[in-house]
């Protein structure tokens, strides 16, 4: 995850009632923090992701998408490849 914790604003920047960062990778960014600390309602990329894929499905499939069952893994798969990296950045 290059660029880990930049952010192309600085707090002070931001003067706004939304942040969305659409990146995925690391689930919460710096931006989206930043964001955070100052009140600012934030969404991630992972909503953009989880989206993206509930429309998919619903186009291929005809069927309500499981939005629920499919953040939930979107975000547990995420997760573990977060711990999986710092364990490998910590061992280095």
């Amino acid at each position: 995850m290059p660029h880990e914790d930049a952010s192309p604003l600085e707090a002070a920047e931001l003067r706004c009632g939304l942040v969305f960062d659409l990146i995925y990778r690391p689930m919460r960014t710096r931006l989206l923090r930043l964001a955070e600390r100052r009140g600012i309602a934030t969404l991630s990329g992972v909503d953009m992701f989880v989206a993206q894929g509930v429309a998919q499905w619903e186009l291929w499939t005809g069927e309500k998408a499981p939005v629920r069952a499919m953040r939930a893994e979107v975000t547990a798969a995420l997760a573990r490849e977060e711990s999986q990296s710092r364990a490998r950045r910590s061992a280095t």
